[in-house]
């Protein structure tokens, strides 16, 4: 398993140890005190939203949030989180990935629509994670996904009304691309950030992979009860 900056330097918010920063310690030394700045605060804003939004989720685990203190733009668009596989005391958890022109967004309400889709990726890779390890299945990979695609991104996403409240199921975002609000604070941070043109979304799973056993048992609920439509196809 290839791992979000499995080599770095983690630098956690003050009140959770579940919200980093995740930079080589060059690549910080370089940045600007006034953007250190943002960052940090950003992490303990991004715990406050996540407390937030898990304080009305079905399960009380959510998954941890690593930031990358980079800008993720390219081809027209800003790329405004991913999820992915990151290390935590040996052990592989699927993580929310924000880079720095979301995570120092000061809107705390465009953020949590922005983060609940990130975690709604990540809930489906842990539901398609349970249920392979069900079937006896020891690796998952998905090489036809094209990152760039709304299509593929919205197939992707698990259910919000499976796993969220009522107000983040009302106003997740269904696509990350182009937001209006991410824009902004990017051009604020051009020149003081390093530049990915394309988060780093491809990688293979191996299974075992860490799960919360509320988790597990809620993904064996779901897949034994009788489906419905998702919120999004109520809607169209």
């Amino acid at each position: 398993m290839e791992a979000f900056c499995a080599v770095g330097h983690r630098i956690y918010s003050q009140s959770s140890r579940e919200v980093w920063l995740a930079v080589r310690k060059r690549v910080w030394s370089r940045i600007r005190p006034s953007i250190k700045l943002r960052l940090l605060d950003g992490l303990d804003r991004i715990v406050r939203v996540r407390d937030q939004i898990g304080a009305a989720a079905a399960v009380s685990t959510l998954p941890p949030v690593q930031v990358i203190p980079e800008l993720w733009y390219g081809d027209g668009y800003t790329y405004d989180g991913c999820t992915g596989p990151v290390i935590i005391k040996g052990r592989a958890f699927f993580a929310c990935i924000l880079p720095a022109q979301t995570a120092t967004l000061e809107d705390e309400g465009f953020l949590r629509r922005l983060m609940v889709h990130e975690f709604c990726h990540c809930l489906w890779h842990l539901t398609e994670v349970v249920k392979a390890s069900d079937a006896g299945i020891t690796k998952l990979s998905d090489p036809d996904y094209d990152q760039n695609s709304d299509v593929d991104d919205r197939s992707h996403l698990a259910a919000p009304e499976d796993w969220f409240g009522l107000m983040d199921v009302e106003n997740m975002l269904y696509t990350n691309y182009a937001c209006h609000c991410t824009i902004q604070n990017l051009v604020g941070l051009l020149g003081q950030l390093p530049v990915r043109t394309s988060p780093p979304r491809k990688y293979i799973v191996d299974i075992p992979i860490a799960l919360v056993d509320e988790v597990i048992t809620h993904v064996r609920n779901l897949t034994t009860r009788t489906p419905s439509g998702s919120a999004e196809s109520q809607r169209q």
